[in-house]
């Protein structure tokens, strides 16, 4: 009965000293170990930029502007194909200094949507919007 008294009152006092170190101040106290080891801290890799694009295609190393769907061209002034819209421009971009965007690339065009050529207008294409079936027209800027 004795050993049994003995052990519960080591167990008692093992207790009370683990729980000692919470009364201690922030002041007081010792940092834990993972905070005082120092490390290197890793290189950023850029600034992450959220980008509000204009409404663009860029195809041929030319950047052809639209006007948010508000200019159609009629279906007798639709030329040749000339592509389809193969990239994304994210609006979310690291190192915007260095982004180039890619031809055949818009920011608001899905992927798979063709652009045409314009009869007579060498400086625009015609880009087709398929829930609307409509052809949109985007030009460069002069």
């Amino acid at each position: 009965m004795i050993k049994l008294l003995l052990i519960v009152l080591g167990i008692i006092l093992c207790l009370l000293a683990c729980t000692h170190t919470a009364d201690e101040t922030a002041e007081t106290a010792s940092p834990p170990i993972v905070e005082t080891i120092t490390e290197e801290p890793e290189p950023e890799e850029g600034q992450l930029a959220m980008v509000e694009w204009i409404d663009f295609v860029k195809y041929n190393g030319q950047t052809y502007e639209g006007d948010w769907g508000e200019t159609t061209v009629p279906l007798e002034n639709v030329g040749k194909l000339l592509g389809y819209i193969e990239n994304s421009v994210p609006s979310e971009i690291r190192n915007f200094e260095e982004y180039t965007v890619p031809d055949n690339a818009s920011p608001y065009c899905s992927v798979g949507t063709p652009f045409y050529a314009v009869t007579n207008n060498e400086n625009a294409i015609a880009v087709y919007t398929k829930n609307k079936d409509t052809y949109y027209l985007y030009q460069i800027r002069e």
